[in-house]
């Protein structure tokens, strides 16, 4: 994501790092609120469902063969929104529409080396972390749709990211560059567990549990336990910190329980969703006035992490109990929220002139997204 790593840098200084995180993480327990979730009013399902055909319908250019990046344009974007959109697709739409959108990234594909470039340009600007997020569309589409060749080009595309570890720490954010961002680490270890799942490949099993010890070891904040943004070859700390981080690595870490038992993997997404929603107060620091007030193309993949705590693991113990069902609510919560704020004025033109910063790709796609992950969780919210 080749963005505002201004908006998380408070410049590079010292910071409180944990330096085995990774074991210190999992033994936090607390007393747990109940989260409170309105009356339903639509079917989750439905709400993915139309929005993913208006984002088909609206920022697909079947002229070009490319996604658009804002409604009724024709400027192209750039990979990380058409890296959301083909996952968001691939999530239940049509097999046309899947296969469109996993045809769009060959226009990304570089001529020069076996990942995706930034831009249509297709040379060597390329982020690990936005091509981490190809390889999880390609995993989706070949689950969706049985194609396995979409299985191959996802593993085409995390073996050049495991390519970018830089001596055996944590992943480059740009192959040009010298920062380890935390979100590269953690979504490349997503990546290779998505995989495993489909298809066990004990190197990206090890690669996984690597690339987490050492994105919890490095850049793990010894207070609240979130990830610092990342970290430069010389190990000059920044200490910004998003939501997405750790929705990522709670999804890593549900994942990786159901595969290996060398670590209590599970007890560390429970304790990275708990401290994220405050322990039911929704107050942690990603949050103002009671809501995550990161900007969705973040908090989606946060929102990702809770669906896939509850859905591909369950709780044993009533303090798990109470923290998945806390989970579970504010997923449900933060979702009924956003359609509250969107989902009429999208509705009602299309995804386009009244829906504000909904009107771009990635904004969008996000969105969709975000009621995928609901419809995981519950029929209505």
């Amino acid at each position: 994501m080749a963005f505002f790593k201004a908006l998380a840098l408070a410049g590079f200084v010292a910071a409180a790092i944990a330096n085995d995180g990774i074991d210190q993480l999992g033994s936090y327990s607390t007393s747990i609120v109940s989260v409170t979730t309105q009356d339903p009013v639509a079917s989750a399902t439905a709400v993915y469902e139309s929005l993913g055909q208006n984002a088909v319908d609206r920022f697909w250019d079947s002229e070009t063969g490319l996604w658009t990046n804002s409604c009724n344009t024709s400027s192209t974007p750039v990979l990380w929104p058409v890296a959301v959109a083909g996952k968001a697709v691939s999530n239940g739409m049509s097999n046309s529409s899947i296969y469109h959108a996993m045809e769009a990234f060959s226009y990304y594909h570089s001529s020069q080396v076996p990942g995706y470039s930034a831009s249509t340009a297709r040379d060597d600007d390329i982020y690990t972390d936005d091509d981490a997020q190809v390889a999880w569309a390609f995993y989706k589409a070949s689950r969706t749709t049985g194609n396995s060749s979409f299985f191959a080009m996802g593993n085409d595309v995390l073996d050049y990211i495991r390519s970018q570890k830089c001596n055996g720490s944590g992943i480059l954010w740009s192959v040009k560059g010298n920062y380890l961002a935390s979100i590269s680490s953690v979504e490349a270890a997503l990546a290779a567990v998505k995989s495993y799942d489909i298809k066990p490949n004990q190197t990206y099993l090890k690669f996984a549990i690597d690339s987490l010890t050492w994105v919890f070891d490095n850049l793990m904040d010894s207070q609240n336990h979130f990830l610092y943004d990342g970290m430069d070859t010389s190990g000059n700390i920044n200490r910004g910190q998003l939501s997405y981080t750790v929705g990522a690595a709670i999804s890593g870490f549900a994942f990786l329980s159901k595969f290996d038992d060398s670590k209590d993997w599970k007890s560390k997404a429970v304790e990275l969703a708990v401290r994220a929603i405050g322990a039911g107060n929704l107050n942690s620091i990603f949050y103002s006035d009671t809501f995550v007030h990161d900007d969705v193309k973040y908090s989606h993949l946060l929102f990702a992490g809770f669906a896939d705590l509850v859905t591909e693991t369950s709780p044993n113990g009533d303090y798990e109990r109470q923290a998945y069902a806390a989970v579970k609510a504010e997923l449900v919560r933060e979702a009924r929220h956003l359609y509250d704020q969107n989902y009429a004025a999208i509705a009602a033109s299309g995804g386009c002139s009244a829906a504000g910063q909904m009107n771009d790709l990635l904004h969008y796609a996000s969105l969709v997204e975000i009621f995928y992950q609901v419809s995981r969780v519950c029929g209505r919210f």
